[in-house]
């Protein structure tokens, strides 16, 4: 079964009679591509992952308590104690089920479920250059120069 959706001119060169293929399957050329850019964003997709990422590239070894609390807290919020509380529990339960097994599985992170102790890994380049631009973008505290 082919990849391709159809045929579209190669308007760019300034052909109508040249064609260029529409790949479906995500840019992936294969296996080989551990590191594909389409898997590196679905990891960096949400919030909650990329800042449990900055905070852990920075401590290097933390609890699931302490990102979960670091991942929700905002410096500066004056957020009542029993609404954080709540926010904070969510937030863990969230890495715990989600975040940490697919960062986990990435090699990434190394999550030990006994001790709820998360250990950063090093990533890939890729990642690392991914993760840098976010925080840029973000303006976190924890860009690198």
């Amino acid at each position: 079964m082919s990849n391709d959706v159809g045929v579209v001119p190669d308007i760019a060169h300034g052909s109508d009679t040249a064609d260029c293929r529409i790949r479906t399957d995500g840019g992936a050329s294969d296996d080989r591509d551990r590191d594909g850019v389409d898997q590196l964003l679905d990891l960096l997709a949400t919030h909650r992952r990329r800042h449990a990422l900055y905070y852990l590239r920075e401590l290097e070894v933390a609890t699931v308590d302490e990102v979960a609390r670091l991942v929700t807290e905002k410096p500066g919020s004056t957020a009542e104690s029993a609404d954080i509380d709540a926010r904070i529990e969510e937030t863990k339960l969230a890495l715990k089920h989600v975040d940490l097994p697919k960062l986990t599985a990435r090699d990434i992170v190394e999550y030990d479920r006994r001790s709820g102790t998360v250990r950063y890994r090093q990533p890939s380049a890729r990642l690392t250059t991914l993760l840098d631009s976010c925080a840029e973008l973000e303006e976190t505290p924890f860009t690198t120069d």
